[in-house]
């Protein structure tokens, strides 16, 4: 999976974000503060989350809050990101091998958007 999982171009004031093979993401951009504005926009949909309440010995199975794409979800426990990832739902995923106390959660990814 490549690192650059997200391409944008602006079209007549709007938006357009193409995440790997999902549907494009469009949004539409009001006049005037198009950087302050995509920055907004950036800050909605770019989430990190902080997984290490679920963190038991053993587990292998994580939820996160919100709904993600799944081409877009970067996992680092103790601050190394993890590369065997499998994906199980739109906002859940399994980490091998399994979790041990102490480990820290940390996840960042592209909300998807209902």
């Amino acid at each position: 999976m490549a690192d650059e999982f997200i391409t944008c171009t602006i079209v007549e004031e709007q938006l357009l974000c193409n995440i790997q093979e999902t549907t494009p993401i469009n949004i539409t951009l009001e006049p005037g503060g198009v950087s302050s504005r995509l920055w907004e926009l950036f800050n909605l949909y770019l989430v990190g989350e902080d997984l290490t309440s679920q963190v038991v010995a053993g587990k292998t199975d994580l939820i996160t809050t919100n709904n993600f794409y799944s081409a877009s979800l970067k996992v680092f426990i103790n601050g190394l990101k993890e590369k065997d990832i499998v994906f199980l739902t739109d906002n859940s995923f399994r980490v091998s091998p399994g979790l041990e106390e102490g480990d820290t959660v940390e996840v960042t990814f592209v909300k998807k958007i209902e």
